[in-house]
């Protein structure tokens, strides 16, 4: 950012020269708005010359003074001290002329410099500095001069560009109204979600039937848990059973006294087996009720298997229906590509008819012309041209047979019309006919090619005799150039139109193969995902009537389960109370065997007794002998009902034996159930979880193939509209190509504009480098940005903002400053550098260009 002082000299100079030269009016007066920008910025260099007074640059030349003696100052302490003098009074003296020169240049009073005499001394030759400044002012006038050379082309330019955002306008307005369609478009698929949704509702509503089911195949597990626990309680009892039994165990010693009433026990026994046989039959009557719950079950099962069934044959109908479609479309690509085909032909037959057309109606425009112009000199030439009217007269000979011939020519135009029309009817018939048609005008079209031909010779003719009237061409002319220019415009609507078909045609053709090829790969997923989970199904089918099978037999099981346990329930009960029965008997034996061996022995002391006493009677003793022999018998019989009992004893004990094995094989086989219960429980939920799962992707897979057609419709109806978009846009070009001509002046045309933009981008880049390096030089080196209320500095002559000063050193050489000079000079520099950067700025931004095409619609 540090600058010399010839820097700001030059820019000086500069300034005050740059203030004399204007641009010339007419560039002031341009419609344009960066035309009206440029003038204005042209018009500021007059102000720049009014605002510079005589006071302020005799205080410029003192500051120049100081300035020019601190840069010699700075660049002398390099040298020797012995040449100091000298060269400050080289530059005293050179100051002294360029402010004698600026001060006769902008009319400054010589009075003025009576403030700075202590700083410069008086100015002795001013003659050569005035011809140094008038040199450098007209080369700055020629610069000025090249300046606005290139302000006028970038004029040009920006009216090129203006013509270019209209045409950008149009097509933005032709996006928005193919916006609106689609906008239709997504309503009429709104529409079509909503009757697809009320097909949902009607599939959840069959999704809650089936859940339904599902809760009461729930409260079945409920009543099995219930089960369970009863079999959990019956367990308990058991265990308390066992414990009791093995009690009674240690009381079977006191029950061979009471096998006497077993007999009779045992016919009550007998009596509660009838009865318990009663309760068998009821028990089988309850069994006959749960097998047939399990049927209906079993036939609500296959319900569902049913409804499965018709939801496979639903998806295969729809998969049908799909290929079917994809077979149509295959079809109508076939077709529309054999009619655009046909449709190409017949354009390119119908392009050369217009063409003929075209040259015949040229031809008639200059025999009118030239009538015209025969009619006017006739007038003109009336008095002594008698020539003339024998040429006029075999003129108009000539013009009448050509009118008959023209009359002739217009009627089989109209005849040719007709049968276009005609063949555009066949067409639609068939193209075999089109064709014949087509051959028949073509003849026709070399039979008038040929006639053509020999009215070409009859003009010829007629061109020769009216050489006079090429003057009225010159004016035909100026008005074709004028035309061209429309047509200029007008081809490059064209090519943008022709690029945007192409762009779209290419974009929808890529659009099309890609979704076509990601719906095949989808449908054949999808295809394989229903086969899987058709053998997945038919698989748990097969499961699901194995795993009912195994709930049927589990089922009975715990019920005869059931029963076992209340029967072993009621038995238990029966047999403790026989037990209490035969533990009461057995101390009413022993309370009797014990009465009966004290009997026993008094009956032997009675005897021993006897026996020691010879004196006792006889009979005595025979009656004695005989109640013994009774009681030993009444013993012994007693002692064979007590081997009964105990054998009857051992028979219970080992019937209480086998009934323990079985209770520990029923607990076992109790718990191998429950395993099995809970692995057919996780089965169970596997299975329907999976059930779920293939419902969920079934009604994914409608969804999605209804998606697809819809697709399907929205490509045919997108294949229809880029048809009829075709048709405009052929009609569209056939339009311009009579109006304009050719593409390759079109081509051609837009090279030269293309290369207009080049140079007007590097005249562009251009000036940004001269602006930054200008810039560099207009900016302050403390704040870094352009100078605001420029200060000069003295003695050192650095620059430098007002506000920027907040001390008395100089913020560039860090030297201190005694004077702080205002220049207006510098402040309109650094306004007049901001008003052409924000020129270039308005040129370059996009959003004034599209305000200015709004304002001119």
């Amino acid at each position: 950012m540090s600058r010399s002082n010839k820097g700001i000299r030059d820019m000086i100079k500069d300034s005050r020269v740059g203030s004399e030269v204007r641009v010339p009016s007419s560039h002031s007066s341009s419609n344009n708005l960066t035309g009206g920008i440029l003038s204005s910025a042209s018009m500021s260099n007059a102000k720049m010359a009014k605002i510079s007074s005589n006071a302020v640059g005799q205080k410029e030349s003192t500051v120049l003074a100081n300035s020019v003696m601190s840069g010699t100052g700075n660049y002398l302490k390099q040298k020797n001290m012995n040449d100091f003098g000298g060269e400050f009074n080289k530059d005293v003296e050179n100051v002294n002329k360029l402010s004698s020169a600026t001060s006769k240049l902008f009319g400054g009073n010589a009075g003025g410099a009576g403030d700075i005499e202590n700083f410069l001394p008086d100015i002795k030759d001013p003659r050569i500095l005035g011809n140094e400044l008038r040199r450098i002012i007209e080369e700055q006038r020629k610069e000025l001069e090249h300046r606005n050379s290139t302000v006028q082309a970038l004029q040009r330019n920006f009216e090129s560009l203006s013509a270019l955002c209209i045409n950008e306008r149009a097509e933005k307005t032709n996006l928005q109204k193919m916006n609106e369609q689609l906008k239709q478009e997504n309503k009429e698929y709104a529409q079509q979600i909503v009757n697809q949704t009320v097909k949902i509702e009607q599939l959840t509503k069959d999704l809650d039937a089936i859940m339904k089911e599902k809760k009461k195949f729930e409260k079945l597990k409920d009543e099995f848990a219930s089960v369970k626990s009863q079999l959990d309680s019956a367990k308990t009892q058991i265990e308390a059973k066992s414990q009791k039994i093995e009690q009674l165990s240690s009381d079977n010693s006191s029950l061979r006294s009471q096998i006497r009433d077993l007999k009779e026990k045992y016919s009550e026994f007998d009596n509660q087996l009838k009865e318990q046989e009663k309760l068998r039959d009821d028990l089988r009557h309850q069994l006959k009720e749960s097998e047939r719950n399990n049927e209906v079950l079993k036939a609500e099962i296959k319900k569902l298997q049913m409804q499965i069934q018709d939801r496979d044959q639903t998806i295969t109908q729809y998969i049908n229906q799909v290929d079917e479609m994809k077979n149509s479309i295959n079809d109508l690509n076939e077709k529309l590509n054999k009619k655009i085909n046909l449709i190409r032909e017949f354009e390119a037959d119908i392009e050369r008819e217009r063409q003929l057309k075209r040259e015949v109606e040229k031809q008639l425009k200059d025999l009118k012309a030239s009538q015209d112009s025969s009619n006017v000199l006739i007038k003109t030439s009336q008095q002594s041209q008698d020539e003339l009217r024998n040429k006029i007269s075999e003129l108009m000979k000539k013009i009448s047979h050509l009118e008959i011939d023209i009359e002739r020519v217009n009627e089989e135009k109209q005849k040719l019309q007709k049968e276009l029309d005609e063949q555009k009817e066949l067409f639609k018939r068939g193209a075999g006919d089109l064709q014949k048609e087509c051959q028949q005008k073509k003849e026709r079209i070399a039979e008038l090619e040929r006639r053509l031909k020999n009215q070409d010779d009859d003009i010829i003719s007629l061109q020769r005799s009216l050489g006079d009237l090429q003057d009225l061409r010159t004016k035909q002319n100026d008005e074709i150039l004028i035309l061209k220019e429309q047509v200029d415009q007008r081809l490059k609507m064209i090519e943008t139109l022709q690029k945007q078909i192409l762009d779209i045609q290419a974009q929808k053709e890529d659009q099309l193969s890609n979704q076509r090829t990601e719906y095949m790969n989808a449908i054949n997923q999808q295809k394989q995902e229903l086969q899987t989970i058709r053998s997945q199904l038919k698989q748990k089918e097969s499961d699901i009537q194995g795993h009912l099978a195994k709930i049927a037999s589990l089922e009975n099981h715990l019920d005869n389960l059931t029963n076992q346990s209340s029967e072993l329930g009621t038995y238990q009960k029966q047999m403790q109370d026989k037990l209490d029965a035969m533990t009461d008997e057995n101390a009413n034996l022993q309370t009797k065997i014990s009465a009966l061996e004290l009997q026993l022995q008094e009956y032997k002391d009675q005897v021993d007794q006897m026996n020691s006493k010879p004196t006792t009677n006889i009979d005595e003793v025979a009656l004695l002998r005989q109640q013994l022999e009774k009681e030993l018998q009444n013993f012994r019989t007693l002692e064979k009902q007590k081997s009964e009992q105990n054998s009857k004893m051992e028979q219970m004990i080992k019937e209480k034996r086998s009934m323990e094995a079985e209770i520990s094989q029923l607990r076992q086989e109790k718990k191998d159930l429950l395993k099995e219960k809970q692995e057919f429980e996780k089965k169970s939920a596997y299975t329907y979880e999976r059930l779920e799962d293939a419902m969920k992707k079934i009604g994914q897979l409608e969804k999605d193939l209804e998606l697809q057609d819809e697709v399907l419709k929205k490509r045919h109806n997108e294949i229809n509209n880029l048809l009829k978009e075709n048709t405009n846009y052929k009609n569209q070009l056939d339009n311009i190509r009579r109006l304009y001509g050719d593409l390759d002046e079109i081509e051609n045309r837009l090279k030269i504009a293309t290369l207009k933009e080049e140079k007007i981008n590097n005249l562009l880049a251009k000036l940004d480098h001269v602006m930054s390096s200008t810039e560099n030089n207009l900016s302050c080196y403390s704040c870094m940005g352009l100078l605001q209320d420029p200060v000069i500095l003295a003695p050192c002559g650095h620059t430098s903002c007002k506000k920027c000063l907040t001390s008395d050193t100089c913020p560039e050489c860090d030297k201190k400053f005694k004077v702080q000079v205002p220049s207006k000079l510098i402040g309109d520099l650094v306004n007049k550098y901001q008003f052409k950067k924000d020129a270039i700025q308005t040129f370059r931004s996009e959003s004034i260009w599209k305000n200015i095409l709004d304002s001119k619609q």
